[in-house]
């Protein structure tokens, strides 16, 4: 993975999203270690809970030997590890505007 960091940072947020499951948290993670200005947006232990919904997103069994820890938010991967399932960050975006 390559960030291009020529431009300083520090004086923008990089927010860093994804999947709540064994790839997204090692996304978020690598964001992080390479740019660490980034923080993570929507990612808590109570984002991942109501993102555990039933339909349209209905996702299996999550590996939790592969999870890896958060330490932006330790409870995360407890909860994680906790329910057993992955979540997707799209059940957190909010209905359109009528």
């Amino acid at each position: 993975m390559h960030v291009d960091t020529g431009k300083p940072v520090g004086a923008h947020l990089l927010p860093v999203r994804a999947d709540f499951d064994c790839a997204g948290l090692a996304l978020a993670s690598a964001v992080l270690a390479i740019v660490p200005q980034a923080v993570v947006w929507r990612r808590t232990a109570a984002d991942y809970a109501a993102s555990l919904h039933p339909a349209p997103f209905e996702p299996g069994v999550l590996n939790a030997a592969c999870l890896g820890e958060t330490p932006w938010v330790p409870a995360l991967a407890a909860a994680m590890r906790a329910s057993g399932r992955p979540a997707y960050e799209e059940a957190l975006i909010e209905p359109p505007l009528t």
